[in-house]
């Protein structure tokens, strides 16, 4: 049984980068991340935004019409998942998972920027800060935006690290292209990658390599971002000629 419990232990270690001696603190972590979230989550009525995502999600096909200043992403994720319950816990479920899954992935950055006690230390910060909580605790896409940007910003670390777009590089485009149909303002963080490149560069040599991954990465996120771009533009043409 032992050296199949070793085999088992370096597959997750290759797998996951996770050390032995992070699993169990990176798991209390995670669980009193859960335990903050999920306290009380069906306590409060709906507030009006959240009426809004609940009202607006019940019908797709008038979504591209009745959207311009609201991302698709979180009413398409409550349509579907707000057929499975319409309580206010289970409607506010789905923000608090994804609140929650943004725990391991700060670890994850941490730990492959700095250290494993550092990965820790900003998994305890996120896990119990009250802005993480509270916007965990809506049904909006509060929660929505942050996850994606955090696993593109991983994704994009290790093909850095590698330095090579495939696979990884298509994973930050891919999570770079949901963070914007989370939340608009996520433009900021795919305008930040150039800066990134800069930063983490000490060589031409990898200057030019880096600079090739981002043209990749923000050529696929544009790619992918391209229909709903359309959608808006000729939305926005509509109001303004009429």
């Amino acid at each position: 049984m032992r050296p199949l419990a070793r085999s088992a232990d370096a597959t997750l270690r290759a797998y996951t980068g996770m050390p032995r001696s992070a699993r169990r603190p990176l798991l209390l972590i995670t669980l009193i991340a859960a335990a903050l979230r999920l306290y009380h989550l069906g306590h409060l009525s709906f507030w009006y935004d959240e009426a809004a995502t609940v009202i607006l999600s019940r019908n797709l096909a008038q979504l591209p019409q009745s959207l311009t200043a609201s991302a698709p992403l979180p009413f398409v994720v409550a349509h579907y998942w707000d057929l499975l319950g319409q309580s206010e816990l289970w409607v506010r479920l789905w923000a608090a998972l994804l609140g929650i899954a943004i725990v391991p992935l700060v670890w994850a950055i941490g730990r492959k920027l700095f250290s494993n006690r550092a990965g820790l230390f900003a998994a305890t910060l996120v896990a119990v800060n009250p802005l993480c909580i509270y916007y965990s605790q809506e049904a909006r896409g509060y929660s929505m935006l942050p996850f994606f940007i955090i696993a593109s910003a991983y994704f994009w670390l290790v093909a850095a690290d590698r330095r090579r777009w495939w696979p990884y590089g298509l994973l930050a485009s891919v999570t770079l292209a949901l963070a914007f149909y989370s939340h608009y303002s996520a433009v900021l963080w795919i305008a930040s990658l150039p800066l990134a490149m800069l930063v983490m560069t000490r060589s031409r040599r990898e200057l030019l390599s880096l600079f090739w991954l981002d043209l990749k990465t923000l050529a696929a996120s544009f790619l992918l971002i391209s229909p709903w771009l359309l959608v808006f533009v000729d939305k926005a043409t509509t109001t303004v000629s009429v």
